[in-house]
C-alpha cells in the first residue's frame, strides 16, 4: 500500500458513513402515579425552518407500564412495541406520536438519535425534541421546562444537543432525566490513530 492509498484508507476510516447525534438516554420515573396523567406525548419539532432531520427512538423499555390507543402525525413510522419510532421534524407540522397510558409503571426508558442535513449542517438554525405527560384534554401538565415539557432535547443546526430535565408532580418525587452518552473509546482511538499516522507521513516529506 503505497502512502497516497495509505492516506485515502486512513481518511475513509475516520470519516463516518452518516451524521448522528446521540445516542441520548430518556427515563421517566415514575415511583407514584401522576395525578391526572392521561397521555405520554413525544414531538419533534422545528424552529425558524432548519434543515431536516428524523428522531428515530429504540431501545423501549419498561417496568409495569401499559399502553393503550396511538395518535400519531403524518410521517411517523413505528411504534413502542414496532421499533424504530421515527418522528420527522417536518417543516409544516405538529410532529408528534401520542400514546394513552392504561398503567404507569416504575419507569419508561428509551435511546434517542438524530440524523439528516440538520445534523452537522451549519445551520443556525435548530429543532428540539420534547417529553410532555398530559391531561384528557392533551394539555402539558407537570413540567417546568419549554411549552410545559417534563425534558427536552434540543439539536441546533450544527450537530450539538442540549439536554434538560427535572421533576414534575406536586411532591417532586417523578422525574425525568435526559442523557447524552459519552462516545466510545474506540472511536477516539480510531482518530488519534489516523491523525498519528497522518502526522509521521508528513515528517517523512
Amino acid at each position: 500500500m503505497n502512502r497516497r492509498t495509505l492516506v485515502a484508507f486512513l481518511a475513509l476510516s475516520v470519516t463516518p458513513l452518516a451524521v448522528i447525534a446521540g445516542p441520548i438516554t430518556v427515563t421517566i420515573n415514575t415511583p407514584t402515579v401522576p395525578a391526572g396523567a392521561v397521555y405520554l406525548d413525544l414531538q419533534f419539532n422545528p424552529f425558524n425552518s432548519p434543515l431536516s432531520a428524523v428522531a428515530t427512538l429504540t431501545d423501549f423499555q419498561q417496568s409495569g407500564y401499559a399502553f393503550g390507543a396511538t395518535d400519531s402525525s403524518t410521517g411517523v413510522t413505528g411504534s413502542f412495541e414496532a421499533p424504530p419510532l421515527v418522528i420527522p421534524n417536518d417543516q409544516g407540522l405538529a410532529n408528534f406520536y401520542t400514546r394513552a397510558v392504561t398503567t404507569f409503571g416504575t419507569s419508561f426508558t428509551f435511546t434517542l438519535n438524530f440524523s439528516g442535513p440538520a445534523v452537522g449542517g451549519g445551520s443556525t438554525d435548530s429543532s428540539e425534541f420534547f417529553v410532555f405527560l398530559e391531561d384528557s384534554d392533551f394539555s402539558p401538565l407537570f413540567g417546568t421546562l419549554d411549552n410545559g415539557a417534563i425534558a427536552t432535547v434540543l439539536l441546533d443546526g450544527k450537530g450539538g444537543i442540549t439536554t434538560q430535565d427535572g421533576n414534575f408532580g406536586t411532591d417532586g418525587s417523578t422525574l425525568v432525566t435526559a442523557s447524552a452518552a459519552v462516545p466510545e473509546p474506540a472511536t477516539f482511538a480510531l482518530g488519534a490513530l489516523g491523525i498519528g499516522v497522518l502526522a509521521f507521513l508528513r515528517r517523512r516529506d
